[in-house]
């Protein structure tokens, strides 16, 4: 069983000095992040979904063994409550790809008043 350690995001204000040195450009932060995890949750795309190039360009600047979580749209899991996924499911895919090897799970945050529906 392989265990990868990181978290949700890797841009907050609060770790300069903590986890990156001032002297870092926030530019560059993906990158000394990278150098300390194993993986990020990419939650962004819970509220807007990144271009594929941008998925893209993030696939460049890991190395070949990091692992990309994606969250799912809030469209797809709030608004629609998981009903007609196959457009928004496809659209976020085809985005996601952009990650090529580097895309591990796909997460999806429910909304708390969701109920199981076994059928």
């Amino acid at each position: 069983m392989t265990l990868f350690v990181g978290t949700s995001g890797w841009q907050y204000r609060d770790w300069r000095d903590v986890l990156y040195p001032s002297d870092v450009p926030m530019r560059r932060w993906l990158e000394e992040y990278t150098a300390r995890f194993a993986t990020v949750e990419l939650n962004n795309a819970f509220y807007r979904l990144p271009s594929r190039e941008n998925f893209e360009a993030w696939r460049e600047r890991v190395p070949g063994d990091f692992v990309v979580a994606v969250k799912a749209s809030r469209y797809l899991t709030h608004i629609k409550r998981l009903k007609d996924p196959e457009e928004p499911v496809h659209r976020l895919m085809t985005h996601a790809e952009g990650l090529g090897d580097r895309l591990g799970p796909v997460l999806l945050q429910l909304p708390p008043t969701l109920r199981a529906d076994a059928g």
